[in-house]
């Protein structure tokens, strides 16, 4: 069996594909299998794998209907025979080094994590890593304040972990599916061993454009309940952001649709952890100590509206302006 298992997502990236299998296979560590899921590809996506699978036997193609990153990769798990596993997107590349920055450091943890760099659209560069050794905690947070929290194709994860728990993608996000990942396996983590080393090349998408309108609220949900069991329910940073990120999501969607089960939801997850959002004080009190849920339900709509209302009166006038 290989020690690592690299997963491959793959979907209608005919023009970067190649340059992501052919970086993967010139690596300076070779005890490997690389998985290529073709998520349904409309284009020559699927034949490229293919002809690849021919040419190396450590290339394994898996063909399947269009479902999303998060279902391509649990085919990949399903399939996966390496004692290690980990991740690459399609359409970015890795170093030479990129498996080696794992397998080096593969002693007595349970995940390994490493340096990323980051290809902006504006073409800027930027290498962010760190080096660590200790428990999930400090990791996690040291992680967050290096802005790579949910990157899987920096971590290198242990398959009988993944097995045991019974982990997989939630099928239903289309955006931070990987984040949600990485925060219930880093849970079940004792220790975690993280290199500074740069291996992988990632290109940052336009996630305003492409991402602004996918969050939903059973997604908010689990990244703070999962962030929440992680630090065991201490206060911090990183939880602030999750809270901030679910309660800007609630006042959306109150104004589309305000249903009293999403609020009750909202209100048991967040619990008095509602003083840190970037909601008025008043309606903050409010929240806290209403326990009919009637009152702060009402005031939590009207707020959702007239920030809403807010953001419709700046953009038009904007536009208008332009």
């Amino acid at each position: 069996m290989p020690k690592v298992s690299v997963i491959v997502p793959v979907y209608n990236t005919e023009g970067y594909l190649s340059r992501c299998i052919n970086s993967i296979l010139s690596q300076s560590y070779t005890d490997f299998e690389l998985l290529l899921i073709d998520d349904g590809s409309k284009d020559n996506s699927g034949a490229i794998c293919d002809h690849y699978a021919i040419r190396d036997s450590r290339v394994r193609v898996f063909h399947k209907e269009n479902g999303g990153a998060g279902s391509a990769r649990n085919v990949g798990l399903e399939n996966a025979r390496g004692e290690w596993i980990t991740f690459c997107d399609s359409d970015d590349f890795v170093y030479e080094n990129w498996l080696r920055n794992f397998v080096e450091n593969l002693t007595d943890v349970d995940m390994v994590s490493q340096g990323i760099r980051f290809v902006m659209i504006s073409k800027d560069v930027k290498d962010v890593g760190f080096n660590y050794y200790g428990d999930r905690q400090r990791f996690m947070l040291a992680s967050y304040h290096n802005n790579n929290v949910g990157y899987l194709v920096i971590r290198c994860f242990k398959r009988s972990l993944i097995e045991g728990f019974k982990l997989f993608f939630n099928e239903r996000y289309v955006v931070r599916e990987d984040e949600e990942f990485c925060l219930r396996y880093i849970a079940l983590c004792e220790k975690i061993m993280a290199v500074q080393n740069v291996g992988y090349h990632y290109f940052v998408p336009d996630f305003n454009k492409k991402y602004s309108l996918c969050y939903s609220l059973e997604l908010c949900d689990n990244l703070l309940s999962d962030a929440l069991y992680l630090y065991e329910y201490e206060f911090n940073d990183h939880i602030r952001d999750y809270i901030n990120l679910y309660t800007g999501v609630l006042l959306k969607t109150f104004v589309k649709q305000c249903k009293i089960s999403d609020f009750k939801k909202y209100k048991c997850t967040v619990g008095h952890f509602v003083h840190e959002t970037n909601l008025p004080i008043v309606v903050k009190k409010i929240f806290y100590y209403d326990f009919t849920l009637i009152l702060s339900s009402i005031i939590l709509y009207m707020y959702s509206l007239y920030v809403n209302i807010k953001s419709l009166i700046i953009k038009k006038s904007v536009e208008t302006v332009i």
